[in-house]
């Protein structure tokens, strides 16, 4: 099986996370990412109920680790694409921010 590679730094822009730059290492294209356009709710800050990863990991200020997506129940794919390459997720707050602690 072909593994791939693929980093994206999001940045606060009104209460909401988009990228800043991403990098797909199979294609070498920078802005693989087009979750944040197609599930915006997902991404906001104050999203409390069914935040991305990238949020979350920003809510309760700590590393988050996936190591298999498919068989974490608390995991949620945002499209049934999204399960043919997103096998494991890392994600890490890199600055404070005002979003509040969901813990």
């Amino acid at each position: 099986m072909k593994q791939n590679f693929r980093v994206c730094l999001y940045v606060d822009s009104g209460g909401i996370l988009n990228p800043l730059d991403g990098f797909d290492l199979d294609t070498r294209k920078h802005h693989p990412f087009t979750s944040y356009l197609k599930h915006q709710q997902h991404f906001r800050l104050d999203n409390l109920t069914d935040p991305a990863h990238a949020v979350l990991c920003i809510q309760l200020r700590r590393l988050l680790i996936v190591p298999d997506c498919e068989a974490d129940a608390s995991f949620r794919h945002f499209s049934e694409e999204q399960r043919t390459y997103l096998k494991s997720l890392v994600a890490y707050p890199t600055a404070a921010t005002p979003a509040a602690s969901r813990r």
